[in-house]
């Protein structure tokens, strides 16, 4: 919808509760000069709606907060994928099952030199592990190691080198 239009500068509100397959695919790619995305709100998500939908955004510094609890198959495939100023995004996930639901999704997210630090906030309910896990982020544990209590992996298909974790706001 708006793919490679680089004087889009803030996008319009998105408050669709329902979503349809690859309903978002792709609808902000390459919008470079895109600095705040917008409110995500759905909590059931479908398969590829948030695919690539803000690949490129290298200017994108705020992420929206990604609420839904459960994950579909690729939605969140290379959302974030070369967005070099997002320092931060939230996702409440807890069903991180679905296939290929975070692959790429922060690939060459956050690697603009302005960016210093690098959090995602997942769900409160993991605060008890929390610590373990950043320390294993930085370690040579596999992914199996990191802690068998969450459904996250470290990598480019869940917490990329670089990135830490920290329990998001409770609701």
């Amino acid at each position: 919808m708006f793919a490679g239009c680089e004087s889009l500068t803030t996008a319009p509100k998105l408050p669709a509760e329902t979503l349809a397959n690859g309903c978002y695919y792709g609808m902000f790619q390459d919008c470079i000069n895109l600095t705040a995305a917008p409110k995500l709100p759905a909590t059931t998500l479908a398969e590829e709606c948030y695919s690539g939908m803000f690949w490129g955004c290298k200017n994108l510094t705020t992420a929206p907060e990604l609420p839904a609890k459960t994950l579909a198959e690729s939605c969140y495939y290379w959302m974030f994928y070369g967005c070099k100023k997002l320092s931060s995004v939230t996702c409440k996930a807890t069903n991180l099952s679905a296939g290929w639901c975070l692959n790429g999704w922060l690939e060459d997210a956050g690697t603009d030199e302005s960016v210093t630090t690098k959090t995602i906030y997942i769900n409160s309910a993991y605060s008890d592990y929390i610590a373990a896990m950043n320390s294993n982020l930085e370690g040579t544990a596999d992914d199996d190691q990191i802690n068998t209590n969450v459904p996250w992996k470290k990598g480019i298909n869940g917490i990329p080198a670089g990135w830490t974790i920290a329990a998001a706001a409770a609701e």
